[in-house]
C-alpha cells in the first residue's frame, strides 16, 4: 500500500491557513487545560496518623485543586487505587500547563461519606523517600465540592 505526499503530510500549520502564529506554538493560545477532575477544597483530618482537634482543624489552610480518583492496573503496584489533588498552573509556558502539579495523594482510598456538599475519604498518605525512608500513615479527607471558604461546617 502507497501513500501520497500530502497524505503523510501532518496537520495544518498556521500558515497553511492564513494565520498569525502565536507565540508559544499553533493553537496553544486560544485553549485552556482541560479539566481532568472536579475542582475540590480539602482538609486534612489528621497529621502523620493523628486525629487533629477541632481547633488545630482550623489552624490548618485548606487545599484547593481538583479531585482525580483512579484505578491503577499495574499489577505489580502495592496499591490498586489512588486519590489524588492536582492543580494546573496556567501561569506556565503554554505547553507546560498541560501537566498538573500533585498538592495531596491518598493510596487505597475509600470514601467513607457522601453527599451533595461533599465526602469524607481516607487512605494511606505517604511522606518522605528523598533523604530518608518512605513514611505511610493513615490520612482523612474532608473534602467541599467547589471552592469553599473556611467556616462552619467546613
Amino acid at each position: 500500500m502507497s501513500f501520497t505526499q500530502d497524505q503523510m503530510e501532518p496537520h495544518p500549520q498556521a500558515e497553511d491557513l492564513n494565520l498569525l502564529p502565536t507565540v508559544a506554538g499553533h493553537g496553544t493560545g486560544f485553549c485552556r487545560p482541560p479539566r481532568r477532575g472536579v475542582l475540590v477544597t480539602v482538609r486534612c483530618l489528621k497529621k502523620l496518623g493523628v486525629n487533629l482537634s477541632p481547633a488545630e482543624r482550623r489552624g490548618v489552610a485548606p487545599v484547593v485543586g481538583e479531585l482525580k480518583i483512579s484505578r491503577v492496573h499495574d499489577r505489580l503496584a502495592e496499591f490498586h487505587s489512588l486519590a489524588e489533588i492536582v492543580r494546573f498552573n496556567d501561569e506556565l509556558d503554554a505547553h507546560l500547563r498541560y501537566f498538573p502539579g500533585r498538592l495531596l495523594c491518598l493510596l487505597n482510598p475509600e470514601i467513607l461519606w457522601f453527599d451533595e456538599r461533599g465526602m469524607v475519604i481516607y487512605g494511606v498518605e505517604r511522606i518522605g523517600g528523598t533523604n530518608g525512608p518512605p513514611i505511610a500513615y493513615w490520612q482523612t479527607w474532608q473534602v467541599a465540592f467547589g471552592k469553599v471558604e473556611p467556616g462552619p461546617p467546613f
